[in-house]
């Protein structure tokens, strides 16, 4: 019996947190996304999935929904998609003029208060395009597989340290393309670059985010065994990074 309680009681929980998700809007009256969530994001969302299991484990009746946790899950890529299809379906029945949901027990009664939106509140829910913000990986170890120094519409392969897989890349580095063609730097087999890297991602249908190009914008050094060389364009891109790192403990501390 008490399994079933306990069993019930986050059943009660995950629905609530559902409910709560839901109807919390996905993106701005300017119909921007909300936020842009990221890695560190991710880690904090299972964190605090972890501390909830972990309060319904140990029976504690307080702070079972952290607002944080619905905050994630209601703006994650993901859920954001499954709710952009939702509200997307919906819009297309005219009479349909809102939405309630509510949680009722096995009488039929509910549980707990409702939540409402309105067919105007739709367009806060459909994403319009599926397009995610471009990630900027500032210390990016691409190992060259085959470069291409003369046409730019080709791209170059190599492989990405970050996971190991093997990429199709742009160089737009056209500052390294041009040292390399005039073979002050030379390619090497095994040569690896440290490098800004550009990734643009989109969402699928199911709400994975997919990355779909891949550019180096900055080489900052090359690589080869225990010989290192950074470009001059990597000296400037370091000074400006620690100019901004600089300004930034000044602004914090003054």
């Amino acid at each position: 019996m008490a399994d079933s309680r306990e069993s019930s009681r986050s059943i009660s929980v995950v629905l609530n947190i559902l409910m709560q998700v839901l109807t919390r809007p996905t993106l701005s009256i300017g119909g921007q996304p909300l936020v842009d969530r990221t890695n560190v994001d991710e880690e904090d969302m299972q964190k605090e999935i972890s501390l909830l299991k972990r309060s319904l484990k140990l029976k504690q009746a307080g702070a079972l929904i952290p607002r944080e946790l619905v905050e994630l899950l209601a703006s994650w890529p993901k859920f954001c998609k499954y709710k952009s299809n939702f509200y997307e379906a919906l819009r297309g029945y005219p009479k349909v003029t809102k939405i309630n949901v509510r949680e009722l027990n096995d009488k039929n009664r509910s549980r707990s208060g409702s939540l409402e939106v309105k067919r105007e509140q739709f367009d806060y829910f459909i994403l319009r395009s599926d397009d995610l913000p471009t990630v900027k990986d500032n210390k990016a170890t691409i190992e060259i597989i085959s470069p291409v120094l003369k046409d730019s519409r080709y791209r170059w392969k190599g492989i990405y340290n970050k996971g190991g897989e093997t990429i199709d890349f742009y160089m737009c580095d056209e500052d390294f393309k041009k040292q390399m063609f005039d073979e002050k730097i030379s390619f090497t087999s095994g040569m690896c670059i440290d490098c800004v890297l550009e990734i643009a991602r989109k969402l699928s249908e199911m709400g994975e985010t997919i990355n779909i190009s891949y550019t180096v914008t900055t080489v900052i050094r090359t690589r080869f065994d225990k010989m290192e060389i950074v470009t001059p364009q990597g000296k400037r891109h370091l000074r400006k990074l620690e100019a901004e790192k600089k300004q930034l403990t000044l602004d914090l501390f003054g």
